[in-house]
């Protein structure tokens, strides 16, 4: 499935193939990349999900759908938590950062969120109270009591 991915992604190589074909099928490669991801996921096997799920999400920014590259970064992100939780966290930087070029400002703070909560599970309160105050300014909302500083 990952050949037929990346065989999608590139396209054919022969100049008469690629004028009546048109290029690489972006959608394609990004579906198959996307079920490769599943089925890895099925397997338990997180490295390979992840990679699966980053180059659906490449491809994505390649083809200017940046909400679906932003919900693949988020996936690549909450693979990597049950690896990794520091590993997880520039899946969903790019997630929010893209969210945010759309204007997608609560889907960025839910993410931010998720980051914080993550982090203050494993006793970083510091790094967590920075994750909890970064969607404030996308929001304009005050600070819970909770999480004063």
């Amino acid at each position: 499935m990952l050949q037929k991915a990346e065989k999608a992604s590139k396209g054919s190589s022969g100049f008469w193939s690629t004028l009546f074909s048109g290029g690489p099928d972006l959608d394609e490669a990004i579906q198959l990349y996307v079920a490769a991801g599943n089925k890895y996921k099925m397997l338990k096997s997180w490295s390979e999900s992840n990679d699966c799920f980053a180059r659906a999400a490449e491809l994505s920014v390649k083809q200017g759908d940046f909400v679906g590259a932003s919900n693949y970064y988020t996936e690549c992100g909450s693979i990597m938590k049950r690896v990794d939780i520091y590993g997880s966290i520039p899946y969903y930087s790019k997630a929010v950062d893209l969210y945010n070029r759309n204007g997608r400002f609560g889907q960025s703070g839910k993410i931010l969120r998720q980051i914080a909560q993550d982090l203050e599970e494993n006793c970083q309160y510091r790094e967590s109270c920075e994750y909890i105050k970064r969607p404030v300014s996308y929001t304009h909302l005050t600070l819970p009591t909770i999480y004063s500083v």
